[in-house]
């Protein structure tokens, strides 16, 4: 919600995760961006990810990297978010850079790992609120 920027990198297998920062907050409503850059420097158009209710960790996105606007392969897939979460996660292509930009100004960057995997965590200072 304030802008934090927290990095991860993506797996081989296309997933991602990155830590919610301890200093934040995530709440019902909040907005999340994340935004994929590729081993050659291309940032992709970002995904935003509306948090929606409480944790409920029974929930896995189906990963799909068709894109969502320009026909490009490199879109992450972004877990849905809950009241309470301190970590984004999502699946990306394996070693991309990922951007999660939170409200106010806070982004968080990382590296998806070998299986496209990433997780960032929630800036500390970052507090999600409904509508963010």
């Amino acid at each position: 919600p304030n802008g934090d920027v927290v990095t991860g990198t993506v797996g081989e297998d296309g997933t991602w995760a990155v830590d919610v920062p301890p200093t934040v907050t995530i709440k019902d409503g909040d907005t999340i961006d994340v935004t994929q850059t590729d081993k050659g420097g291309n940032e992709y158009d970002s995904t935003t990810v509306v948090v929606t209710g409480d944790k409920d960790d029974s929930t896995t996105p189906p990963v799909d990297n068709s894109g969502n606007n320009d026909g490009n392969n490199y879109c992450p897939v972004v877990k849905p978010i809950q009241n309470n979460d301190t970590s984004v996660t999502g699946q990306t292509e394996p070693g991309a850079p990922v951007k999660v930009e939170f409200p106010g100004d806070t982004t968080v960057t990382t590296e998806a790992d070998d299986e496209g995997q990433f997780t960032v965590s929630v800036p500390q200072h970052v507090a999600l609120n409904d509508g963010d």
